[in-house]
């Protein structure tokens, strides 16, 4: 409905703050960001788009970058898609070879069915018996990445893939994250 696409489409400034900013480093941003107007809310969601802007899949390859960005944008899908549109639009020139590629990825990921992981924070503590923090927060990553790898589809199949990795015994730092949305 209309109502409900207004909802996740921010004010127009909120967009061009974030157009504005998008190759600034993340202390220009705090900076530029702490002499506007804009309250809170705003500032988050430009901060927001930016990490999309950032985060947007280089191809239609990569299953598990399409996941997670997909994931990562949820709602905002359509205006963080809008905003990737204006930057390669204006660096590289409509219908180019960068428009057409970007077009060709944003088909894809529209027509992608949500991935949502199947097993969440408290399923991974029942069995590995890690309190919140941030090695449990980094697994549930490694295993929803594996799940989309693996095309996992049931709890069972999450049991086999957490009882095939080495979490016990491996550094936090080595496991695999979704790189792009950091």
């Amino acid at each position: 409905s209309e109502r409900g696409e207004s909802i996740h489409m921010p004010r127009v400034d909120v967009a061009r703050a974030a157009l504005l900013l998008s190759d600034a480093s993340p202390k220009q941003v705090r900076k530029w960001l702490g002499r506007t107007g804009l309250d809170r809310n705003e500032k988050l969601l430009v901060n927001t788009g930016l990490k999309a802007l950032r985060a947007f899949p280089e191809s239609s390859d990569s299953l598990q970058e399409m996941a997670a960005y997909k994931h990562f944008v949820g709602p905002r899908m359509r205006f963080s898609v809008c905003l990737q549109a204006a930057l390669i639009c204006a660096r590289e020139g409509w219908l180019s070879e960068a428009h057409l590629a970007f077009e060709d990825r944003v088909r894809h990921l529209l027509a992608m069915r949500d991935v949502q992981p199947l097993v969440d924070g408290g399923w991974i503590m029942e069995r590995t018996g890690l309190e919140k923090g941030v090695k449990l927060g980094r697994l549930k990553e490694w295993l929803w990445k594996l799940q989309i790898e693996r095309g996992a589809t049931t709890r069972e199949d999450m049991e086999a893939i957490l009882r095939d990795i080495d979490w016990q015994d491996s550094d936090v730092d080595t496991w695999p994250t979704f790189s792009t949305i950091k």
